[in-house]
């Protein structure tokens, strides 16, 4: 199975004790979303909107291909629940000030027991 990195930074992965680096493949993956303000709030005397956001359609994300995986941001997978092939960083790592700075797993999206599950491999190639 090949894991492509569809996201717009370096995945940096901890697993038993191994690091692993999965760059950037190229386009990044994302959801456009609709903007309406809702209200202003003051605060120290600027007036902030204070928008409802509508996720719409996802661009740039690669079609279907079987044996490929992608990995992509949360917001992605979900608004593309069909999809199988998306996983992104999950049981994240974060630094001393709050910063992610690496993940130890990869989330997915759970299904029904209707939906087809991408099987899982243990043998996977970085795009």
């Amino acid at each position: 199975m090949q894991l492509v990195n569809v996201t717009p930074h370096p995945v940096d992965l901890t697993v038993d004790g191994q690091q692993l680096c999965i760059p950037p493949s190229g386009p990044v993956a994302r959801v456009a979303v609709a903007r309406e303000l809702l209200h202003e709030i003051e605060v120290m005397g600027a007036r902030i909107p204070v928008n409802i956001i509508t996720p719409g359609v996802t661009v740039d994300l690669p079609v279907y291909r079987d044996g490929v995986m992608l990995i992509v941001s949360r917001l992605v997978a979900e608004a593309n629940p069909e999809r199988c092939d998306l996983v992104f960083p999950d049981s994240l790592s974060r630094s001393d000030t709050g910063d992610v700075v690496g993940c130890a797993a990869f989330g997915t999206l759970r299904r029904s027991d209707r939906d087809v599950v991408c099987p899982l491999t243990v043998s996977l190639t970085l795009q």
